[in-house]
């Protein structure tokens, strides 16, 4: 996150703003083909959560940047960490394995289907 220099900003953070229903479907897509480019390769993010989501907008389109990789690797082949929030309703067992699929179930877990009456 240290190397992103202008007006990033978390996914967090901007899911709370008014400017967040504009941009809502273009991010989406985003987020789904980063998705769908880690499951092609075989790799899972295993922390896809709004805060892991850097967002800046060019003109008016939206970049997304994933950051925090401490969970990522081979779907199958890394653990959920010992200690987690677990109030978040994650995919897997602490200590379980990361599957395949597990990144989408988390987007799904937290990102508003419709644009969010709140914005």
């Amino acid at each position: 996150m240290e190397h992103l220099t202008g007006d990033w900003e978390s996914l967090f953070d901007l899911l709370k703003r008014d400017s967040f229903r504009r941009f809502h479907q273009a991010i989406r897509a985003s987020l789904q083909g980063a998705l769908d480019l880690l499951e092609k390769e075989g790799f899972i993010h295993g922390d896809f959560r709004s805060s892991n989501i850097m967002v800046r907008i060019v003109g008016e389109e939206p970049e997304i940047k994933i950051i925090a990789y401490d969970w990522a690797g081979k779907a199958s082949r890394v653990y959920y960490p010992a200690v987690r929030n677990e109030s978040i309703g994650w995919p897997g067992e602490v200590n379980g394995l990361i599957q395949a699929g597990d990144d989408l179930k988390l987007l799904e877990l937290w990102w508003p289907e419709k644009t969010p009456s709140w914005v």
